[in-house]
């Protein structure tokens, strides 16, 4: 009796330090998925499904190598507080909505790359209270966003330091409760078509670059 009253609170014990022991296996993790870990922000993201979160565990890279980081998922990459370098170019595809938030004041988007997200296929991008800036300033620097074929950016509570341009043809884009400072030494927005559509709301946007071209003219710009 009194071994397997001795076997029992051994098995008791186990289970009771489990999640310590989990937590402590996990400590490589640098994202997450509900309870699910990965070693790298590439892996979850090639796991993701429609309507997943990503949650960021601690600083980071994500990388492709000279590929882009391809998203064709809709999900929300949650950077929560934590600082991810950007080493490849982030495409989204194939009608996906992709939101980046940050609900911290620590962390951000920190660039190494040339160009930061290009878009296509009806897609929408989405950045919330998330900031980026540049990893060398002296590099030349390509497109902050790149919108094709009538994508939809949603800017709002962002904080963004950048050198080159953000170039919609057919698209729109809304910004608001932003700060941007833009300090390349070419046109800021790119308005390629007359079906393209920039609001700017309760937002500063400064810097050198701070110059808005739109052509043709009969865009529908909101100031």
């Amino acid at each position: 009796m009194k071994k397997l009253l001795a076997l029992t609170l051994a098995l008791l014990l186990v289970i009771l330090l489990l999640p310590t022991t989990a937590l402590a296996e996990g400590n490589e993790y640098v994202a997450k998925i509900g309870d699910a870990g990965y070693a790298s922000v590439t892996e979850a993201l090639g796991v993701a499904n429609d309507g997943d979160t990503i949650t960021l565990l601690k600083d980071c890279d994500l990388s492709n190598g000279y590929s882009a980081v391809n998203v064709q998922n809709s999900i929300t990459l949650d950077l929560n507080g934590c600082m991810m370098t950007l080493k490849s170019l982030l495409s989204v595809q194939g009608g996906a909505t992709f939101t980046i938030q940050n609900n911290k004041t620590a962390g951000g988007i920190k660039v190494e790359c040339e160009s930061v997200i290009t878009s296509n296929n009806k897609t929408v991008v989405k950045l919330i209270g998330v900031k980026i800036t540049e990893a060398d300033e002296t590099k030349d620097k390509k497109w902050l966003f790149d919108a094709q074929s009538g994508s939809t950016y949603y800017i709002k509570g962002c904080d963004i330091t950048w050198g080159g341009i953000c170039e919609f043809e057919g698209d729109s884009a809304t910004i608001e409760d932003t700060t941007m400072k833009l300090t390349g030494s070419k046109d800021a927005f790119i308005m390629e078509e007359s079906t393209s559509r920039l609001e700017i709301i309760n937002s500063t946007i400064t810097g050198d670059g701070a110059k808005l071209f739109i052509t043709p003219d009969n865009n529908n710009a909101g100031l």
